[in-house]
């Protein structure tokens, strides 16, 4: 069972629920950007717990010990590790390293949609919140679900994540 105390089965079954809601924004199109702007404050949430996940992956193959151990499967680790170099320091439009949820930070203050419920919730993060409670005070209800959906993965089995993580986003 995961933290959050649902089955294996129910957490893929409750994260694929919440993966519709985003849908009816997607399926009217983004014929104006005030559309485009509501989704993305949703889904920034999504790109956060992506990487929520990915690092849950990561400590489940590589030692997370401060003193360095060798990791147990490393052609796993290296391919992980090529993910997250491209995910947390991926190279911007200008050259320089940025993440890609420092990209999508940038896309949305573009696009006229604001970051400050994600700031928000990086900041609880920061100052030493549970992520649930620090969700619960940022998140719109569609975001909160989908990423205690994926936060309750992060406790599971090594298996189950790499199966959630693999498994292609419609």
């Amino acid at each position: 069972m995961g933290k959050a105390g649902l089955k294996s089965n129910q957490v893929l079954c409750h994260a694929q629920n919440f993966r519709p809601s985003f849908l009816p924004i997607a399926a009217r199109g983004f014929a104006d950007s005030s559309r485009l702007a509501a989704f993305a404050e949703i889904h920034v949430f999504a790109v956060w717990d992506f990487m929520a996940l990915l690092h849950s992956v990561r400590l489940g193959i590589c030692p997370g010990e401060t003193l360095w151990q060798p990791p147990a499967h490393p052609k796993s680790s290296r391919l992980l590790h090529e993910i997250l170099l491209e995910e947390e320091s991926g190279i911007s439009i200008h050259g320089e390293p940025l993440s890609h949820f420092e990209s999508y930070l940038l896309a949305m203050r573009g696009m006229g949609a604001s970051p400050q419920r994600v700031l928000g919730f990086l900041a609880d993060l920061r100052d030493g919140a549970p992520a649930l409670e620090a969700l619960a005070n940022h998140a719109s209800a569609p975001a909160r679900a989908f990423a205690e959906a994926t936060l309750a993965v992060t406790q599971s089995d090594l298996a189950e994540r790499i199966a959630v993580l693999s498994r292609p986003a419609y």
